[in-house]
Formats: C-alpha cells, sequence, structure tokens
C-alpha cells in the first residue's frame, strides 16, 4: 500500500535517486513527476527532453511500478510529432504504469487524455484529478464546471484518485485550507464513487531558495503543508496519503 506520494520535477538527479531507493521504500511510495520547466520549448527540444525522461525512468523506476506524470509547467502549446505535447509524452510511455493526470482548465491536454484512454492508447485504468487552492474552495461553487471540464474523462476511467495541490503554502490558514480540502474531497466522493486515494500536497520552499534564505545563511521554515495534511486527515473518515 502506498503511504507517501513525492511530488518531484522529471530531472535527472530525482530520477536517479528513485533508482537509489531500498525495495521496500519504493513498494510504499508512488512518485508523481512533473515534466520540467523550460523557458521556451520547441518540439525538438521536447522530443529530446520526452526521450530522456523516458529512458531515466525505465533505467531508475521501471516499468511495474505507478507513477504520475503531468505537464502543467510547460507553457507552450506545442504540437509534437503531429499529436498534443501531453498525448505525445504518454505514448512515448506506452508500456509503463504511467497515471494521467487532468485539471480544471486545461481542455485540449484534457480532450487528449479521453481520446488515448477511449481509443485504447492508456493502459491505465486510473486518471488524477489536480485541484489547486482556487478549484478547491467550494465544491458546490465548482461542481458544473468539473462536470463541464472533466466528465467526458473520468466516464472512460475505472477509479480517480483526488489531488490536491496546495502549491506554496506559506500564504494559507491551515484551518481553512484543511476544511476546504476536506468538504470538498467528501462532496466529490459523494458524486463520483469511484475514488481510489486522496492525495494533499504543498510546500512552504519557494522555487528561489534566495526569497527564504541568503548566500551562506540559516534559516528555519516552517513546514505548514505537514500540519494541514494532518489536519485534514482529522477532519474527513476519508483516507488522504501526504505528499511534497
Amino acid at each position: 500500500m502506498n503511504s507517501y506520494i513525492p511530488f518531484l520535477k522529471a530531472k535527472s538527479g530525482e530520477l536517479t535517486a528513485m533508482g537509489a531507493l531500498a525495495p521496500q521504500v519504493k513498494e510504499r511510495i508512488c512518485p508523481f513527476f512533473d515534466f520540467p520547466r523550460k523557458k521556451k520549448y520547441d518540439e525538438a527540444l521536447f522530443v529530446t527532453k520526452a526521450s530522456k525522461i523516458t529512458k531515466a525512468l525505465k533505467r531508475h523506476w521501471g516499468t511495474d511500478a505507478e507513477f504520475y506524470l503531468d505537464d502543467q509547467d510547460v507553457r507552450e502549446k506545442l504540437t509534437v510529432k503531429g499529436q498534443q505535447q501531453y498525448a505525445y509524452v504518454l505514448g512515448a510511455l506506452k508500456g509503463f504504469r504511467v497515471i494521467p493526470v487532468v485539471a480544471l482548465d486545461r481542455p485540449t491536454h484534457n480532450a487528449a487524455v479521453a481520446r488515448l484512454k477511449r481509443n485504447g492508447e492508456i493502459d491505465s485504468p486510473i486518471v488524477a484529478f489536480r485541484a489547486h487552492p482556487q478549484d478547491f474552495e467550494d465544491f458546490d461553487g465548482q461542481k458544473a464546471e468539473i462536470e463541464y471540464d472533466l466528465d467526458d474523462v473520468f466516464k472512460e476511467f475505472e477509479k480517480i484518485d483526488l489531488v490536491f495541490d496546495c502549491q506554496l503554502c506559506t500564504g494559507l490558514n491551515v484551518f481553512t485550507t484543511a476544511e476546504q480540502i476536506a468538504t470538498f474531497a467528501q462532496k466529490f466522493s459523494a458524486t463520483y464513487k469511484n475514488v481510489r486515494r486522496v492525495i494533499v500536497t504543498g510546500s512552504c520552499i519557494p522555487a528561489k531558495i534566495g526569497e527564504v534564505l541568503g548566500t551562506a545563511g540559516v534559516t528555519t521554515v516552517k513546514r505548514r503543508e505537514l500540519e494541514i495534511i494532518a489536519k485534514a486527515q482529522d477532519l474527513t473518515d476519508l483516507t488522504v496519503i501526504p505528499g511534497d
């Protein structure tokens, strides 16, 4: 059983680290990889990066263990060898146990996932729905948008993994955020009765470490994401799996 979801960039160092894990650790985690951010991707660079990720995953993680992969950090809307960019990545990972990820306000991305699954090009019976703080503040207010954006995807899969990505947590109120997560998870699970797992993740370390730590400095950063996860676990009878 998975008990931790590490959120990582699909970069060589982080992929290599996965390969160094002891087997008993590897069994209990399911990594969530984000396609690395670049200032600008063109088709050739995207293909090269996808190829490197595929080779590194095969070497360091293997084809028998589940993992998630998303491309939310790639701002370009590319056509790669005649395919939508995320569809190309999923095609490159054919034969891996990759769980596709969908989200609100990503119409071509979501449509690509639904189409690939419908055509038998995605093996996973599971899809992950990644929700950010603005998405999970109010399930009732978002219900119509979820149905419009994602019902065509959800109906193609047997199970849904619900991912609450709190992103940078330093400005979030712990109790309010945890309460929103718990309420949203309960209502979502009552509406979509095929939820497999609920994941809560976030970080208090900004992308630029210089924002909290000067050169040769020392600081203590409060892990607010851990407080949010713990409180969300207290507020719902659903099993909440931590990630960071």
